[in-house]
């Protein structure tokens, strides 16, 4: 049986800042933090501004020295819904 060279060496994650609560929703439509909560179980969401981007997360990871030149990464994010999108490079920029 061949091993496996594979490994997870480092784990990162970035939550954008601005939040948007059921109460925001409230003053823009007709609804309630209430009925919202029990259909969804959403209680507030994260928006993510003009200037933010997968490489956010990516730089934070080089600044930190998790990311080196070389490495094998994978990028996973999840938007609004059910949506998400995975993506594997070689970083091989220094």
């Amino acid at each position: 049986m061949m091993k496996s060279k594979a490994r997870i060496t480092a784990i990162g994650t970035y939550v954008p800042p601005k939040k948007l609560l059921n109460e925001d929703l409230e003053k823009m439509v007709d609804t309630n933090d209430e009925w919202i909560v029990q259909r969804t179980g959403i209680k507030e969401r994260r928006i993510v501004g003009n200037e933010e981007y997968a490489s956010k997360a990516l730089n934070l990871g080089i600044e930190e020295g998790k990311v080196q030149y070389g490495d094998t990464l994978l990028l996973y994010g999840f938007g609004g819904g059910l949506t998400h999108l995975g993506l594997i490079l070689k970083w091989n920029i220094r």
